[in-house]
Formats: structure tokens, C-alpha cells, sequence
């Protein structure tokens, strides 16, 4: 297992990464659409969490946690954009906001377990 006092560490590296990205992210010039954004964020996803389900030695978990900033910060950022891009901006800011509240709802949908909370 990963000893405790690294955990902390490793969690710092991810959230320092996804800042770094967010603060990156207006001075980047993409020229690949907001769609191939998000789809490369899933794909890298889904590689950085396959790579987590075997023991990896630490370095390469540092590793790892630094892809957050792809993973999170650049699907969520390029998910933005392409409401940006594609919406009216009279809606632009409705959408924005419920973007992240959408993504919960999926997210809760795909556990398929009992609620998180009861009712007493």
C-alpha cells in the first residue's frame, strides 16, 4: 500500500496540476475542437485509471495524479468551451452552470446503488 504520509502528497500533486491547468488553460491556442478535447480527456481517463488498478511503484502514481490536469481540469474546460461555442449566448451562462450539476446526475446514475442518503 501507499504509506500515509504520502497520500497527502499525492492528492497536493493532483490538485496542484489541475491549478496549473486552469491557469494555462486561456493562454493555450488549441486548434482542435472542443469535442476532441473532451474525447481525449475520456480516453486518458480511462488509460490513468487502468494503469491505477495495478500496483504501480509511487513515482509512477506521481505520475499519474499529474494527469488530473488532463483528466479533470481539460475535460471540464473544454466542456465549457463547447457550451461557449454552441450555444446562444443567452443561455450560454444557464448552460454553463448546469453543466456540472448534469455531470452528478450521470454520475450518480451509472453507481446504480441504492441512494446516498435515506429519508428517517
Amino acid at each position: 500500500g501507499v504509506p500515509e504520509g504520502v497520500i497527502g502528497l499525492l492528492i497536493a500533486t493532483m490538485a496542484a496540476s489541475e491549478a496549473m491547468m486552469m491557469f494555462l488553460w486561456k493562454r493555450m491556442k488549441f486548434r482542435i475542437s472542443a469535442r476532441h478535447l473532451i474525447m481525449f480527456a475520456a480516453v486518458v481517463a480511462g488509460l490513468r485509471w487502468f494503469a491505477m488498478a495495478f500496483p504501480p511503484p509511487l513515482y509512477v502514481l506521481f505520475l499519474l495524479q499529474m494527469l488530473h490536469c488532463i483528466t479533470y481540469a481539460t475535460g471540464y474546460l473544454a466542456g465549457m468551451y463547447f457550451i461557449a461555442n454552441w450555444t446562444d449566448d443567452t443561455i450560454a451562462a444557464e448552460a454553463q452552470a448546469m453543466a456540472p450539476g448534469m455531470r452528478l446526475i450521470k454520475a450518480l446514475a451509472v453507481r446504480g446503488e441504492r441512494p446516498i442518503a435515506r429519508a428517517a
